[in-house]
C-alpha cells in the first residue's frame, strides 16, 4: 500500500526511533560504556574492570571475554606517549571482536535469498523507517527496517539460521541515552555467514543461543526496550567486514519471488488491506484523509466519524459499528480509542527529544502520527481501510 505525500512525512518522527548502529570500533549496537577517569590504579587493572562493565552492559556471558588477556594485549600494543584513551579504544575493539566471533570475517550475502516479513501477515504493519532513512539508518547501518507494531506482537524468523546471541530481561525503554544498552535482541546467523538482528523486543524471548530456527518460526514478542520513542521492531541483516566491525547489507523480501521487493518507508506491509467498500473519514465534521491531515494541538482531542459507501446502498455512519476498528501505529504521538476519539498525546520523552532535535534546525515541521481505520463485515463481503495522518502542533514545546 503506497501512502501519499502528507502521510509519508511521518518520517519526521522516525528520528526518534533510533536503530542500533553497527559497531565501527567494536562497540556492539548502540551501547557505549564511559571510559573510567584517571586514577592511580594500574592501567591494566582499570582495563580489566572496564571489560567487566562492558559485559554487564551487553548482558552477555562473561566467559566469552577474557578480561585479563584483553587488558594485557591492549597495554602491550601501546605506543610511547599515546593518550590513555587509545588503550580503552583497543579494549572496546576487542570486546566487539569477542561479541561478533560467531560470524566469519568477509562473508558474502547470498543475494538469491528472499526474506519473509518478520511478523504474521494477518494485518498490515507500518514501516516507520526504511533503507537510507535520513535519521538513524545511515552509513554502515543504512540497510535496516523499523516496523511500528504494538508491544507483544509476534516476531518471526525472516530466514532460517541459528540463534547466536540473545539479550533478554530488560523492561526499560525511552529516549534517554541511558537506555542505549537496554534493548532486548535476538541475532540469528545464516548459512552464508550473515546475521539478522531483531531489536527492541519484550522480555521473555522464546529462543536460546544455539537453537536452530526455520523461516517463520516465532522467536520473540515485539516490545519497546532500549533507545526508542515507541513500540517497534528494528530488523537488519549484517556481515562482519573486519574482526570488530560490521555493516548491514541490502536484502529483498518476498518468499518464492525471483525479483523480491524492498519495503519503502511510509507504507504498510503484511496483510494487504481489503477494500471492497469505500470509507470516508471526517473529524469534528471536517473531511480528513491522506491528503488532508488532522491537525491537533498537544493534548487536544478530535472525534472521527466514519461513513461507509457500499455498492447499491446510501452512505451509512459506521463509526460505532462493531465492524469498525481504530488503531494508531504511532503511539508515541497519538492515541485513539475504540470509538474513534483521537488524542494528540506526545509522550514526555518524545516531546523532549523532538524539542532538542528541532532546535538543531534539522527540520521544522511539527510532530506526526497516523490513525488507521478498518471496517470488516465478512458476512456481507464488506471490507474497508483508511489511514489518516495527524499533525501534532507544537510537539516540541510540550
Amino acid at each position: 500500500m503506497r501512502l501519499r505525500a502528507p502521510l509519508r512525512r511521518i518520517a519526521v518522527a522516525l528520528l526518534l526511533l533510533a536503530a542500533p548502529a553497527r559497531a565501527e570500533v567494536g562497540r556492539p549496537g548502540s551501547i557505549s560504556v564511559p571510559i573510567p577517569p584517571p586514577s592511580s590504579e594500574p592501567l591494566v587493572r582499570q582495563g580489566e574492570r572496564w571489560v567487566a562493565q562492558w559485559v554487564r552492559a551487553l548482558r552477555d556471558a562473561p566467559d566469552r571475554y577474557d578480561a585479563a588477556a584483553i587488558a594485557a594485549a591492549a597495554a602491550a600494543a601501546a605506543a610511547p606517549g599515546e593518550p590513555r584513551e587509545r588503550f580503552f579504544e583497543r579494549i572496546a575493539l576487542a570486546v566487539g571482536v569477542a561479541y561478533y566471533d560467531f560470524a566469519p570475517v568477509g562473508a558474502r550475502h547470498d543475494d538469491t535469498a528472499r526474506y519473509r516479513l518478520p511478523f504474521p501477515l494477518d494485518e498490515p504493519c507500518f514501516l516507520a523507517q526504511g533503507v537510507n532513512g535520513r535519521f538513524t539508518h545511515t552509513g554502515r547501518a543504512r540497510y535496516a527496517f523499523d516496523f511500528a507494531m504494538p508491544v507483544g506482537s509476534a516476531v518471526l524468523a525472516a530466514r532460517e539460521g541459528t540463534v547466536v546471541r540473545v539479550r533478554d530481561g530488560s523492561r526499560e525503554g525511552g529516549l534517554e541515552e541511558r537506555y542505549g544498552g537496554a534493548a532486548n535482541e535476538v541475532i540469528v546467523l545464516h548459512a552464508d555467514g550473515t546475521f539478522a538482528s531483531y531489536v527492541h523486543l519484550s522480555p521473555g524471548i522464546a529462543v536460546r543461543e544455539g537453537q536452530a530456527v526455520k523461516q517463520g518460526d516465532r522467536i520473540a514478542a515485539s516490545g519497546n526496550t532500549g533507545y526508542t520513542a515507541g513500540p517497534h521492531l528494528h530488523f537488519d541483516v549484517a556481515r562482519r567486514v573486519e574482526p570488530g566491525r560490521t555493516e548491514t547489507v541490502p536484502i529483498r523480501f518476498g518468499v518464492g519471488s525471483p525479483q523480491g521487493f524492498v519495503p519503502e518507508q511510509g507504507q504498510f506491509y503484511g496483510g494487504k488491506p481489503k477494500r471492497t467498500v469505500a470509507l470516508a473519514v471526517s473529524a469534528n465534521g471536517a473531511p480528513v484523509s491522506e491528503q488532508a491531515p488532522l491537525q491537533l494541538a498537544p493534548g487536544a482531542e478530535a472525534q472521527l466519524q466514519v461513513s461507509l459507501a457500499a455498492p447499491g446502498a446510501p452512505p451509512a455512519d459506521v463509526t460505532r459499528a462493531a465492524a469498525t476498528q481504530f488503531f494508531s501505529p504511532t503511539g508515541w504521538a497519538t492515541t485513539v480509542d475504540a470509538h474513534g476519539a483521537v488524542t494528540a498525546s506526545p509522550t514526555p520523552d518524545y516531546a523532549a527529544a523532538y524539542a532538542k532535535i528541532a532546535a538543531s534546525g534539522a527540520f521544522g515541521p511539527p510532530g506526526w502520527g497516523v490513525v488507521v481505520v478498518r471496517y470488516e463485515d465478512a458476512a456481507k463481503g464488506h471490507f474497508g481501510f483508511a489511514s489518516v495522518p495527524v499533525v501534532v502542533g507544537d510537539a516540541a514545546a510540550r
